[in-house]
């Protein structure tokens, strides 16, 4: 179950609206005689976590970028060794097959 809004009522009842781990959205009034009938989960049993590696996200979440880039730029291959002039690093070789294609 993951809560989705908790609306406090005074300081006594709280409605609180939450997901069923089928995807169900349903809400339930709790009062404070209620609190010893529920738990949290421990961070160990989340179902997320941002406990992860940041530098082996950024190099997938790079990749997948240069994956999708020709869906908003299909002049990319032409252009490739004009992004790479202003850079510091050497660019790389010109694929052939986008001279052909782009410069006739």
């Amino acid at each position: 179950m993951t809560v989705v809004r908790a609306e406090w009522h005074g300081s006594q009842a709280v409605t609180l609206t939450y997901r069923t781990d089928t995807g169900s959205v349903q809400e339930r009034m709790l009062f404070r005689g209620d609190e010893p009938g529920l738990a949290v989960l421990a961070p160990a049993q989340r179902r997320w976590s941002f406990r992860g590696d940041g530098r082996l996200f950024r190099l997938a979440a790079e990749a997948r970028r240069i994956r999708l880039a020709h869906l908003f730029d299909p002049f990319l291959a032409a252009s490739w060794p004009e992004i790479h002039r202003h850079s510091t690093q050497a660019p790389p070789p010109s694929p052939p097959i986008a001279t052909q294609l782009f410069n006739p």
